[in-house]
């Protein structure tokens, strides 16, 4: 099968000028600090289907091979199917803050580190411009309304013994 742009992965970091969603149908890996030019005015939105992983990669040995400490993401989150979670959490040493300044939303909780040793310490901080706006073109549940539109009634199609009803 041919691998085309509904089947890749985004790697992400840098400085946003601007106000931009960056999504992938499978994952989204953050292997930078990724921050705004202007946190008054940027806004950034990351969309994994699968999965947002903080990139952590190791050797063999289980050492890590990033040099720098800590990771700032500024960006509002979102996993449709899996995780935020960091990549290789329990593995190496620990690897200082990872900061997130903005909201995370994932189907199941990632994890981040293990006890302090591996892993990142959570720094999260909410941005709270989130409360009235959104990224452009992500999920905004301020103005996203959810209810019954329809309502329709029918016989039941079995008795309460289990005979089916003609």
């Amino acid at each position: 099968t041919p691998y085309d742009c509904r089947r890749g992965d985004v790697f992400i970091k840098g400085v946003l000028n601007g106000q931009q969603t960056v999504a992938s149908t499978r994952y989204v890996y953050v292997v930078g600090d990724l921050t705004y030019s202007d946190p008054a005015t940027d806004m950034l939105g990351l969309v994994g289907t699968n999965a947002v992983w903080v990139w952590n990669p190791i050797n063999s040995s289980n050492q890590t091979l990033l040099t720098d400490s800590g990771r700032e993401v500024d960006a509002s989150i979102l996993s449709t199917a899996h995780s935020f979670q960091v990549q290789n959490y329990n593995q190496g040493s620990l690897r200082g803050y990872l900061t997130v300044k903005g909201s995370i939303a994932q189907n199941f909780r990632g994890t981040v580190a293990i006890g302090g040793s591996t892993g990142y310490i959570k720094k999260y901080i909410y941005d709270p411009r989130l409360k009235f706006t959104a990224p452009p073109k992500f999920l905004s549940p301020v103005t996203t309304s959810y209810g019954v539109t329809t309502s329709i009634d029918t016989a039941a199609a079995f008795a309460a013994d289990g005979n089916f009803k003609p």
